[in-house]
């Protein structure tokens, strides 16, 4: 069969369009194929993204620190020193001071309040915990019908239970973030006690020292004035100088000036005590006791 010179050159024409567009076709193939492969893959790459987000971070490690067994430099404390304990302020053998802490403790606001968040802390863990268990429901319910001169009662009681699975970890995690916060909140509570009764200790004590300052300027001040009337017997009878005479008064209006500062420090110092047991600040508090009376606690330098 032989072809007419216008249909061998009509396919003559297509063959070579075809072998033109034949690179293109399998690129446009190839493309499809990866494209329907990567749309079958995004589900598997969301769910280990999701899987990854979810997955619990590892427990921080502590560090094993190399710490001495004992302080370098003592400072020549006796070896049989007593550790420092909750009670420290009572090794004074001061029984104003026991009373003053006491009464600092019990009823200070700043203390009452960290109290409150104690329990209140305490409450939160607990509730964190209660996510922990399985939840009960139960509801009962009673009626009465009257229907056609027919009287009908039912009753009805159901139980029900619900349990959250945490497959996440995110219930534990609210548990254990509550247990840190308690902690952290007990040791706030425990650094006030601590600050309380060490800031009631220093005052109490500062105002020991300034009561024995001023008792000292007071006698000061009378052995001043004994001896400015001796010189002014002795100015009057002239076995003294004018020199002498004032110098003395001098001396005493020095002796008078410096009592007046000690009072104002002293009623100062008071006041300040008086805040911290929340009292008023004109409450006055019994300042006779003497600082060398008291017993000086040996503290173990390590």
């Amino acid at each position: 069969m032989r072809l007419l010179p216008e249909t061998y050159c009509a396919n003559a024409l297509e063959k070579r369009d075809f072998e033109r567009q034949g690179p293109g076709l399998n690129r446009g193939f190839r493309g499809q194929t990866r494209a329907l492969l990567s749309a079958r893959r995004l589900p598997g790459l969301l769910v280990l993204a999701f899987t990854a987000g979810c997955a619990l971070t590892e427990p921080i490690v502590r560090p094993d620190l190399d710490l001495p067994a004992q302080w370098a430099e003592t400072g020549g404390a006796p070896a049989a020193a007593a550790p420092v304990h909750d009670t420290w302020w009572r090794d004074f053998g001061s029984a104003p001071l026991d009373a003053l802490v006491a009464e600092a403790l019990a009823t200070a606001p700043d203390l009452r309040i960290q109290a409150e968040r104690v329990v209140q802390a305490e409450l939160a863990l607990r509730q964190a915990g209660a996510s922990l268990l399985p939840g009960l429901d139960l509801s009962a319910g009673s009626g009465a019908r009257n229907v056609d001169s027919n009287e009908t009662n039912s009753t009805s009681l159901s139980l029900g239970a619900s349990y959250e699975l945490d497959l996440w970890g995110r219930i534990a995690a609210g548990v254990d973030a509550s247990r840190a916060s308690l902690a952290a909140t007990r040791f706030d509570h425990d650094a006030a006690r601590l600050s309380m009764s060490a800031s009631v200790a220093s005052t109490w004590f500062q105002a020991l020292a300034l009561q024995e300052r001023l008792d000292i300027a007071r006698q000061n001040l009378a052995i001043a004035e004994r001896v400015l009337r001796v010189v002014q017997a002795r100015y009057d009878n002239g076995a003294a100088s004018a020199l002498e005479l004032s110098q003395q008064r001098a001396t005493v209006l020095n002796q008078r000036k410096a009592i007046e500062p000690l009072e104002v420090q002293l009623r100062q110092t008071r006041s300040a005590l008086a805040i911290l047991l929340g009292r008023n600040p004109q409450a006055d508090f019994p300042t006779d006791e003497r600082l060398a009376a008291l017993q000086v606690p040996v503290v173990d330098a390590g």
